[in-house]
């Protein structure tokens, strides 16, 4: 499930740092169910449900089809305003959809107005030895609440670092600083 998060990722020492992250954050949202499709993958009709493409969800409290509530957390396709797709659940052999049942899923936060940075450094607290910004190396997708780093080769190689934190920062129209996410990188030799 996504949300403030740390993550340690391994780079090839030829490879730029790419990171995609979906921001959401408290609360959780609820959307009645209305049917369940016994087929692969997985169809949930789900009346107005606001669910961005490729977010994760969990289902819960399916009458019937009991199988569809220990799936745990899936990531959504949507197909349209009412209709939701888990494309990792074949429920093709699970019980008959009886009634009732609900969809969770963390708010998507809204980059609108939002100044995204991220911050390359030797240690978490130190300062930066590399600044990316909107426009270079940042980019923010408002609609999928998505946020997009890319510290290319040429920069990671000049700065001649094996080990890095990176830091995302946003900083809303209100001037609050949010920390979105803190992650360590290592480039190893291939």
């Amino acid at each position: 499930m996504p949300g403030n998060a740390r993550r340690v990722f391994h780079i090839a020492d030829d490879d730029a740092f790419a990171l995609s992250l979906r921001w959401s954050a408290p609360p959780l949202i609820w959307r009645q169910v209305a049917l369940v499709e016994a087929s692969a993958p997985a169809r949930l009709t789900v009346p107005a449900h606001g669910i961005p493409d490729g977010w994760f969800v969990k289902v819960e409290s399916v009458g019937g089809m009991r199988e569809i509530n220990e799936t745990g957390w899936q990531r959504a396709t949507v197909l349209d305003a009412n209709v939701i797709e888990l494309n990792r659940v074949n429920a093709s052999r699970f019980h008959r959809y009886h009634d009732g049942g609900v969809v969770k899923f963390l708010t998507p936060v809204d980059l609108q107005g939002m100044t995204i940075s991220a911050s390359l450094k030797d240690r978490p607290g130190e300062a930066a030895f590399l600044e990316l910004t909107q426009g270079a190396g940042v980019t923010a997708d408002v609609g999928l609440s998505a946020i997009h780093v890319l510290a290319t080769l040429d920069a990671l190689r000049e700065a001649k670092r094996s080990r890095f934190v990176v830091d995302i920062d946003a900083i809303g129209a209100d001037g609050v600083n949010r920390h979105v996410f803190t992650g360590f990188v290592s480039r190893e030799r291939t």
